[in-house]
C-alpha cells in the first residue's frame, strides 16, 4: 500500500500516449529483492451496469535503486534527505502517532523550505505516510541536499 499522487507530463505526452509521473510514499520500508509493484486499474461497465476494475499495466520498480540520502539527527531524531523526499525516524514517537506541527529545511545561504507548518498552515509535500516510529515525506519540489545545513523538526534542530 502506497500513499501516491499522479500527473499527467503534459510535455511527454501525445495525443495517443499519456505519460505519467507518480509521486510515492510506502507505509513500510521497501526491502531491495521485493520492489515496489505498482498497478494501475481501469473502470469498465459489465452489461448489468456493475463496475468491473480491469488491471490494465503492473510495473516492479526495483527498490534497490534508491536515491542516496544524507543524514541528519539529533537525540534520538533522525532525518535521511534526498532531492525528493525526506525520512524521518524517532523512537519517541508514539506508534501510529508521528504529529508533526513544523518540518523546514534550512539551507547554508540561510533560506529555508517550508514542508509542514500548523501556524500558520503550510503543506509542501506531495504524499506522506508513517508506521509506528518512522514517517516518509515526499517533498513538491526538489531539494538541493548539497546546500541544506540542517532541518528543524517542532523547533529541535537537527545537523549533519
Amino acid at each position: 500500500m502506497l500513499d501516491s499522487r499522479t500527473y499527467l507530463d503534459a510535455s511527454r505526452s501525445t495525443d495517443t500516449k499519456a505519460t505519467l509521473v507518480v509521486y510515492i510514499a510506502p507505509f513500510a520500508p521497501a526491502e531491495d529483492a521485493d520492489g515496489i509493484t505498482m498497478t494501475i486499474d481501469g473502470y469498465t461497465e459489465n452489461d448489468d451496469k456493475s463496475l468491473a476494475p480491469p488491471v490494465l499495466s503492473t510495473l516492479t520498480l526495483p527498490a534497490s535503486s534508491k536515491v542516496a540520502a544524507m543524514e541528519y539527527s539529533s537525540g534520538d531524531i533522525s532525518a535521511y534527505i534526498s532531492p525528493v523526499g525526506m525520512t524521518i525516524t524517532s523512537q519517541s514517537f508514539r506508534s501510529g502517532d508521528c504529529q508533526i506541527d513544523e518540518l523546514r529545511i534550512k539551507y547554508s545561504d540561510g533560506s529555508e523550505y517550508i514542508v509542514e507548518s500548523e501556524d500558520p498552515y503550510i503543506h509542501n509535500a506531495t504524499v506522506s505516510a508513517m508506521d509506528g516510529k518512522t514517517i516518509w515525506t515526499a517533498f513538491n519540489r526538489l531539494v538541493d541536499v548539497d546546500d541544506v545545513v540542517s532541518v528543524i523538526l517542532d523547533g529541535s534542530e537537527l545537523t549533519r
